[in-house]
């Protein structure tokens, strides 16, 4: 069996399905044909004859959630997963959710009508806002003469998609990085087709619809030109800017479900600091808070489960070596320091110097131009860390310990109950930091306990 989705859901690239067919069956005639037109239905003319097998889900055309529907051409042949008492059917068992069935099948004929007069609808709005951000510096339109108008998918070139979301979520306008299916921080459907790294790893996608407004377009450019112009200045090419690095504490042991563990402590932060200006962004190797108060939020970071170390650090694009000497010689020459050591860490594997080389070139600058400077690996004055990564370089010296552990509400809820003595606050501690969320209830007990307990 082959199966292609009929559009792509981060770049919105259609395909030929009766073509792919046509060739499929021309290979081999018993090969079947499966489509994903979850993306396709309502938005564009598609035919279910050009395939054997289909799939829509009912929630992407304004449906009931928790119901979809499987086209099977009649020549096809399928076995059920689950056997049961056939009275319906012959492929599933059980009594079928019918307010959900009639809830689909309402809005598959509403979406069904007037595709074609609205998917020009759309395609208006669509070149509107590619011909205003096309304006813009550093924002690359990544679509093709294929791409549907409802996504449309850019690159911020110098700014961290994950703080220009936050920064639009706060005027209600919500965006994306990639679809909800996928997984990472890089587009894989961006880097096929451009093949760069940064690009892919700069999206952003924009959905439209046949019920977006004129009005609400207005409002997201609006939106759109207030945040960009506004983090755009704090990311210029040749400038640092002193944000708070987070290390992660246990979770990052975690692997297939480490995205669940950094969200999760995403929003406790977030929660956290709802009375200060800041953003955020994270991936499985760091967290990074933008904020013009440092100290207050440190002070507050200091209180999170799930942190191993949050440290004052400096961010910049440029990734040559000259400019990472220069950036680590004006943070350091006002230090006071004898011995120092220069620890690189490279997670952009195509980063040409090694971790190693890039260390001792880093090292030999600081010592051809502060004197009476020496290098140690132990025992050191002052270590000088720096992060090569994909999109920007980290310089930091050291930091603060977190409490550690895993971020609350990961391992679920649970029931405290509090006493007048110390053990209950102490069994508290050590549950909310092995992720559990509590609730507390007080057990007054006089005379065992006192009105200070209470």
């Amino acid at each position: 069996m082959v199966s292609i989705a009929a559009v792509n859901s981060e770049l919105g690239i259609r395909q030929p399905l009766k073509m792919i067919r046509q060739i499929i069956k021309k290979e081999n005639p018993y090969t079947l044909f499966h489509s994903d037109m979850t993306q396709a239905v309502g938005k564009i003319s598609v035919s279910l004859l050009d395939t054997d097998l289909a799939t829509i889900s009912s929630h992407k055309i304004y449906g009931p959630k928790g119901i979809a529907m499987l086209y099977k051409n009649s020549t096809v042949k399928i076995k059920p997963i689950i056997y049961g008492s056939g009275q319906s059917n012959d492929l599933k068992p059980g009594t079928p959710p019918l307010p959900l069935i009639v809830g689909f099948a309402k809005a598959l004929r509403l979406a069904l009508e007037g595709v074609e007069k609205k998917e020009k609808y759309v395609n208006l709005l669509n070149e509107r806002i590619c011909n205003k951000l096309s304006k813009y510096p550093d924002i690359l339109i990544n679509k093709t003469k294929y791409s549907i108008p409802h996504i449309l998918n850019i690159s911020l070139m110098n700014i961290k998609p994950e703080t220009f979301i936050h920064a639009m979520d706060n005027e209600e306008i919500y965006l994306s990085t990639n679809t909800a299916c996928s997984s990472g921080e890089t587009s894989n459907a961006v880097m096929a087709l451009y093949n760069d790294i940064k690009r892919a790893s700069h999206t952003i996608r924009i959905s439209l619809s046949s019920i977006t407004t004129s009005d609400e377009i207005d409002k997201f450019l609006k939106a759109f030109d207030r945040n960009f112009e506004s983090l755009n200045s704090l990311v210029r090419k040749d400038s640092m800017e002193k944000v708070i690095i987070i290390k992660y504490a246990e979770l990052s042991t975690k692997s297939d479900n480490i995205n669940f563990f950094i969200k999760t402590l995403k929003h406790n932060i977030e929660s956290l600091l709802q009375k200060e200006t800041f953003s955020i962004s994270s991936d499985v190797g760091r967290m990074i808070i933008y904020t013009e108060n440092i100290p207050k939020v440190m002070e507050k970071l200091k209180t999170v489960f799930g942190i191993h170390e949050i440290m004052i650090g400096y961010i910049f694009k440029e990734k040559d070596l000259d400019t990472i000497k220069e950036n680590v010689l004006s943070l350091i020459k006002d230090k006071e320091f004898n011995t120092f050591r220069v620890t690189t860490k490279r997670s952009d594997k195509h980063y040409e110097i090694h971790s190693v080389e890039v260390s001792k070139l880093v090292g030999a600058y600081i010592l051809k131009n502060i004197p009476n400077k020496k290098v140690l690996l132990e025992n050191f004055d002052l270590e000088i860390c720096i992060e090569i990564r994909i999109n920007e370089v980290l310089i930091y010296f050291g930091g603060i310990k977190g409490l550690g552990g895993y971020p609350v509400s990961t391992l679920g809820k649970g029931l405290l109950m509090l006493s007048g003595g110390i053990d209950s606050p102490v069994a508290g501690y050590l549950a909310m930091k092995r992720g559990i969320r509590l609730e507390a209830i007080y057990f007054d007990s006089p005379p065992h306990t006192s009105d200070m307990a209470r």
